[in-house]
């Protein structure tokens, strides 16, 4: 399994991850060999990558943190909801406290897990992937730090529900593909408030995540200006996960920034920004090279992530399919943990016509 642009699909493929439409339908069903004619629709979404199963990924699977349909749950909930907060300002708040539970007991359950997928989203829909992913996200730092159960629920309620205060600003500013002007940027910056008060059912500790989930402890962040001990570990915890996927994410306005690059710069935020130990936590558990890429190594060997070590990131185990020195394609398994001289150097993709590309 890779996941590749749609540009550089010949047709035939079999999809490998479920496709979700704009209506939370499914759009792709994980099986169907793929058509030519699915781009227009693809596109008209802002999906231009999938994940595919063909010859060259043969034997490297992708594995979520929590089950295919645990995930696809979840994000048809928050979708549907959103929908309806949008016209009535109202949730279901048993389903959120149920899918939560759900996301919670599946990452408790699994031993030695990392987030190793490059997420795949609608841009219409964007929020409601997000929230999810953040929730995910969250919940797999906060198993790792060794919060109890029950705040670990309670914090998933709110990473679910943490920006639906946006559905209050306009999307002309949301989704404005320039820079905001100062009075638009206020506007943008009160999304926390609007949420905090329209949960008023929800636990304490949810409400305090949605509302402080942009604050910075230097007290840069918004809407409250807090800083460091004043802001709620777990919203703190959130605020990671949050700029994470938000980073990464492709957006009308930006390009997603490359995971190596994300981190690298979370790294300079830490103490001014973000909490230092949480996100020390949160990057141990982040695959630098999700399983499914492709790249080049220092000896000018090409490979496919096919497994990522936990005990050091940045040497996973390879699938090897070609040598760029000798032009030869070739296949073998190659796990960087032995080779101490071997580095990844960059990321490349493949055309239609079998030619690497550099990302």
């Amino acid at each position: 399994m890779r996941l590749v642009n749609i540009n550089e699909l010949s047709g035939n493929e079999i999809v490998a991850k479920t496709i979700i439409d704009d209506k939370f339908r499914q759009l792709i069903v994980k099986g169907t060999r793929y058509r030519s004619s699915f781009n227009k629709k693809l596109e008209e979404l802002g999906i231009g990558r999938i994940y595919i199963d063909d010859e060259i990924s043969d034997g490297v699977e992708v594995e979520d943190i929590i089950s295919d349909s645990t995930r696809l749950n979840a994000q048809i909930l928050v979708g549907k909801q959103l929908k309806k907060f949008e016209s009535s300002n109202q949730i279901s708040v048993n389903e959120f406290s149920k899918v939560a539970g759900d996301i919670v007991d599946e990452i408790m359950n699994s031993r030695d897990v990392i987030y190793d997928l490059q997420d795949i989203k609608i841009n219409d829909n964007y929020t409601f992937q997000h929230c999810v992913n953040v929730c995910v996200l969250a919940v797999l730092t906060a198993v790792k730090l060794g919060v109890p159960r029950d705040k670990i629920k309670k914090m998933a309620i709110g990473c679910l529900l943490h920006d639906f205060g946006k559905v209050q600003i306009p999307n002309e500013i949301l989704n404005k593909p320039g820079k905001l002007t100062a009075d638009e940027y206020e506007e943008v910056k009160k999304h926390p408030i609007y949420g905090y008060e329209a949960f008023t059912e929800i636990a304490p500790i949810s409400r305090i995540v949605i509302l402080m989930h942009h604050e910075r402890l230097d007290g840069s962040g918004y809407p409250l200006g807090k800083t460091s001990e004043e802001i709620y570990d777990l919203a703190k915890i959130c605020a990671v996960c949050d700029v994470f996927d938000a980073m990464t994410s492709e957006r009308p306005y930006k390009k997603p920034v490359p995971i190596p690059e994300t981190l690298k710069l979370m790294r300079a935020m830490a103490g001014k920004h973000l909490d230092k130990r949480i996100l020390d936590v949160f990057m141990e558990n982040i695959a630098v090279y999700p399983v499914g890429s492709i790249v080049v190594l220092n000896n000018g060997l090409v490979g496919i992530i096919k497994k990522n070590n936990k005990s050091n990131m940045l040497k996973p185990k390879l699938k090897i399919i070609y040598d760029a020195k000798k032009h030869i394609k070739i296949n073998h398994d190659l796990d960087l943990l032995d080779n101490p001289k071997l580095e990844i150097k960059k990321t490349v993709t493949i055309d239609k016509e079998g030619n690497f590309k550099l990302d």
